[in-house]
Parts: C-alpha cells; sequence; structure tokens
C-alpha cells in the first residue's frame, strides 16, 4: 500500500526528532571526519593524481558540500 516502505532513501530508519538540517550537520561533519583523517591521505593523494579521481572526487564534494545561494 505504501511505497515508501520500499524506497531505502525514503525511510527513516529510526525514529528521531532532528530537523532535515540538523541531520545534513551531521553527515556532513561524519563526512568530514573521515576523509580528513590521516590514514585516508596516501589514498587522497593518489585520487588526486589522476584526472577521473578528480572528477570523481568533485561528484562526491557536491554531493557533501552546501549549494552556494543563487537566489538574487
Amino acid at each position: 500500500d505504501n511505497y515508501i516502505d520500499y524506497d531505502y532513501y525514503a525511510r527513516q530508519p529510526f525514529d528521531h526528532h532532528l530537523s532535515r538540517w540538523q541531520l545534513r550537520l551531521i553527515q556532513r561533519y561524519a563526512y568530514l571526519r573521515f576523509y580528513s583523517h590521516p590514514n585516508r591521505w596516501p589514498s587522497l593523494k593518489r585520487i588526486m593524481m589522476s584526472t577521473q579521481g578528480r572528477r570523481s572526487l568533485a561528484v562526491k564534494l557536491k554531493r557533501i558540500l552546501p549549494l552556494p545561494n543563487t537566489a538574487t
């Protein structure tokens, strides 16, 4: 009856009282902690050495970083 029950990305895996903004902030903090850890630096260096790696990283960064405010 409810298609959201079958949509992995639409369902909330747990009950919470956080706003969408708070959840997004926590996610960005987790990404920052993960990718800035010194153990990841050699991998990031290899990624930055190739054009395909830089493109892939750019796509990931667009998902993580907030979009600039384009309203004028």
